[in-house]
């Protein structure tokens, strides 16, 4: 079951930030705590296969050394954080459907 289709509450999850973050996460390399911290938010409203990506991105913006490290790991992983905007916006559509 997807974590989407629990009985959660999402009313004050703020999805917009969230969905900008992954938007355009290129603006978060010098200071990733931002981006972790919707990544974090993130794990708990999609399911399995995007834990794992979620946790994939995690480790590398926590071990990447620098900006320049954390600018190349972004970069080169952007079709994942694309995904992963996509998600949290169905996520957000499901929730306001809910309503």
């Amino acid at each position: 079951m997807k974590k989407t289709e629990t009985n959660k509450d999402f009313t004050n999850f703020d999805f917009k930030s969230v969905e900008s973050a992954f938007g355009m996460p290129m603006r978060y390399a010098n200071n990733s705590s931002h981006l972790v911290a919707c990544l974090e938010k993130s794990k708990l409203m999609l399911d399995d296969i995007f834990q794992e990506k979620i946790n994939f991105l995690l480790n590398g913006l926590f071990y990447a050394d620098g900006e320049v490290k954390k600018s190349l790991f972004i970069e080169e992983n952007m079709s994942v954080f694309f995904e992963l905007k996509k998600c949290v916006y169905d996520a957000q559509i499901k929730s306001l459907n809910k309503i």
